[in-house]
């Protein structure tokens, strides 16, 4: 019979999440997710989507009349920036950094150590979705 019952996930799900900086160091940050289920998480991808996704008034069109992204580059990484910082602040509980844990950190993060950034945004679906994994 199994063990678990509906409705009683996790409130959190903690994990050691490993990066490389732009140098080639392997680094590490412990960090404690809040447990989201798939519909939840599927929204938080959405609402990060979003602010990425060009708006309809700055889309123009190429030389072939096809409709392409009308920002400039800065543009488009700060609207990356503010999408990563707000999953990351909605998905974490804590984080073992002598930096607090607040929205400028986390931008920093993600604006200094972009690979820290993807590693901690994967290892939160990976550990929402498939849970711990191995021994």
């Amino acid at each position: 019979m199994a063990k678990f019952a509906f409705g009683a996930p996790p409130k959190t799900i903690t994990r050691t999440v490993s990066f490389k900086t732009l140098d080639g160091v392997s680094q590490s940050i412990a960090v404690v997710f809040r447990y989201r289920n798939r519909e939840e998480l599927a929204a938080l991808n959405e609402e990060s989507a979003a602010i990425v996704k060009c708006p309809d008034d700055r889309m123009v069109a190429d030389k072939d009349g096809n409709l392409t992204d009308g920002r400039t580059v800065t543009e488009i990484v700060e609207a990356v920036l503010k999408a990563n910082t707000l999953f990351l602040m909605k998905a974490l509980e804590s984080w073992e950094l002598s930096d607090a844990l607040n929205e400028a950190n986390v931008r920093r993060l993600c604006n200094e150590y972009p690979s820290a950034c993807a590693a901690i945004t994967e290892a939160y679906s990976n550990a929402c979705r498939d849970g711990k994994l191995g021994n």
